[in-house]
């Protein structure tokens, strides 16, 4: 029933506008006598009162006869009122007025529309017609529809919004499949396909119910409930897969009073990403765990330290440049490029000086604010070769870390503690908050918590949107230079969301990853595009080629009872290397990394040496 915005309808003298009815608002039909629930045609003047269902509205100014009609006699005209006056009325029972009686129904009514016969003085009230007339709803299989023009219907749940038909105040008219038990509000038949709401960026389409392929969120994303069987219809963005029940839609968008969202303050303090390129990752992470460090009271510098890191040798202050060569700090694995930072003269342990002073607990952090986490940094006397899982981003991790005190395995790398609690991401308009891990919200970058229902990576949420993303997805770079393509950067594109940085041209093109040459999936993540040639790559395989936030420490001497000749180095790996492990004889190495024997020239897997390691 597609109809304008405006029309000029023969009842009245006025012309009519399209409109919602409001919450809490009273409008009776001057075609069928019945409540308004949905949107109507009203006269806009001050001084009328005139309301006509769009049913009503829509209904033909002439029917013509046939054996299939209702009067097939002769064509029957519609009426604005009621076609006799009591004067020419045989019936002595009737009160002063116009009215007819309706042959069909033989209901007499004094107001509303009707269809009159010239010729046989003939009428039928517009409910009798109604019950002959069929409309198709494309969200019902194209069944038709009856529509039930009656002041009280008989009880029922609406197939749409699942309310109970008597519960509603007034009622209104309603609609009925002749062939299944389907019933439908007249508001939810003439919902629109695609609405927009304040709070939400992107616009939200109908979805008449659950579908199996569906993956996304099952939370309400103005009642904020979870629950939801998939029967009945809802509103979906499909951008951040989310849902909306459609009575708490119409609560929202109608209601006198609109329901306000919360929002969080844009300090300019706050970081902003995407990074500019990948120069820009590593100050950004040295600069979360300066920040993490200030939480400690400041401290004097000492020449030289004894820390509980490595208590077997005492640490010097390197305060001035010199020529050593980069190393890495042990504690959060990145490369210490300049002073002040802690070394021992006997070995290759390396501390910057912020991370000398990293706090000893962490209360009620955003990742695991239920427990107490402690700085834990003996892991080579509690992990294999002192490799452990960080339980916020699932890297292997060899540095420091922090373990909770109740949890006893739960532990989390130094990078991740130092994770920002407000971020602004160039892909959501609103800020973002570091929360726990939650089944109910995917990200809009990776996906990766669609697939792994055990995985509940922390992700930086707006709660409002129900948009998140992973905190290593945030901190992908907006440009990567890469040998694939040497004279053009590939760009960061977010076709999952409409405000993207980058528009993909042609989305049916079936672009593939020029890494893995599997086709990309433009509604399934974020993507590195370069714009010039038009080449593609998964975010994850960009991170896994370029080692993207690998958090391995190589070097060391470490005892294997596979290996019990010589120890063992940790050493990097690509996958330019073909010396596979010499125990599966696999080359894919997990983590960019393994273990070799320079001596006897073999290369083990980590996962390999592991199980040997915990069980010697």
């Amino acid at each position: 029933m597609e109809m304008e915005d405006y029309m000029d309808h023969f009842s009245h003298e006025h012309r009519l506008s399209l409109e919602e009815v409001m919450i809490g608002e009273n409008h009776d039909c001057r075609g069928c006598g019945i409540a308004i629930k949905g949107q109507t045609y009203a006269c806009k003047l001050p001084d009328c009162s005139f309301y006509l269902h769009k049913l009503c509205a829509s209904a033909p100014k002439h029917l013509e006869s046939s054996p299939e009609s209702i009067h097939p006699q002769h064509p029957l005209t519609l009426q604005p009122g009621p076609p006799y006056s009591s004067s020419s009325s045989s019936s002595s029972s009737s009160s002063s007025g116009s009215f007819f009686d309706c042959n069909i129904c033989e209901n007499r009514f004094s107001s509303g529309f009707a269809y009159r016969c010239s010729h046989c003085k003939f009428s039928v009230d517009l409910r009798c017609v109604a019950l002959t007339s069929h409309f198709i709803d494309l969200g019902h299989e194209g069944h038709p529809l009856t529509p039930w023009l009656f002041p009280v219907a008989p009880s029922y749940v609406c197939s749409a919004c699942g309310t109970k038909h008597e519960e509603e105040s007034g009622q209104g008219i309603s609609f009925l499949c002749q062939k299944c038990p389907f019933w439908i509000h007249e508001r939810c038949l003439e919902l629109s396909v695609r609405v927009n709401i304040d709070g939400h960026p992107h616009p939200l389409r109908l979805a008449h119910g659950m579908t199996r392929d569906w993956d996304g969120v099952y939370r309400c994303f103005i009642c904020k409930e979870d629950e939801y069987d998939g029967t009945y219809w809802f509103y979906v963005c499909l951008a951040c897969n989310l849902f909306v029940h459609l009575k708490c839609l119409r609560r929202f968008r109608f209601a006198p009073k609109r329901v306000e969202i919360k929002t969080i303050d844009c300090s300019d303090d706050l970081i902003h990403l995407p990074v500019p390129d990948l120069q820009s990752i590593l100050p950004l992470l040295t600069g979360f765990i300066q920040q993490l460090c200030k939480l400690e009271e400041e401290s004097d510098t000492d020449l030289q330290l004894r820390h509980m890191g490595h208590d077997q040798h005492p640490l010097l202050l390197v305060d001035r440049v010199n020529d050593d060569v980069i190393k890495t700090c042990d504690a959060c694995i990145l490369p210490i490029s300049s002073p002040p930072f802690y070394k021992c003269e006997s070995c290759d342990f390396r501390l910057h000086k912020w991370c000398a002073d990293l706090p000893k607990e962490l209360k009620e952090h955003p990742i695991h604010p239920e427990h107490l986490l402690t700085l834990f940094i003996l892991a080579k006397d509690s992990y294999p070769f002192g490799i452990f899982t960080c339980n916020s981003c699932w890297f292997p991790v060899n540095g420091f870390a922090y373990k909770c005190t109740e949890c006893s395995d739960y532990t989390i790398c130094v990078r991740c503690a130092s994770l920002p609690r407000t971020i602004l991401h160039e892909a959501h308009d609103h800020p973002l908050s570091l929360k726990q891990g939650s089944l109910t919200l995917t990200c809009a970058s990776c996906r990766v918590c669609r697939y792994y229902s055990d995985s509940f990576l922390p992700t930086f949420t707006c709660e409002d949107c129900c948009f998140g993303i992973h905190p290593l997805c945030a901190l992908l770079p907006r440009t990567i230079e890469h040998r694939f393509d040497e004279e053009h950067p590939f760009v960061l594109s977010y076709p999952t969301t409409p405000a993207s940085f980058v528009e993909i041209d042609d989305p049916s093109a079936n672009p593939f990853c020029e890494f893995c040459e599997k086709t990309v999936e433009l509604k399934s993540g974020w993507l590195y595009q370069c714009l010039d040639c038009n080449m593609f790559g998964c975010i994850g395989c960009f991170a896994k080629d370029l080692s993207l936030f690998l958090m391995i420490k190589h070097g060391g001497a470490y005892n294997s009872s596979h290996h019990r000749e010589h120890p063992l180095a940790c050493v990097p790996m690509t996958d330019a290397d073909e010396k596979g492990c010499d125990r599966c004889g696999g080359k894919e190495y997990n983590g960019k990394f393994g273990f070799e024997c320079g001596l006897c020239k073999i290369m083990l897997h980590f996962h390999c040496l592991a199980p040997l390691q915990e069980n010697s």
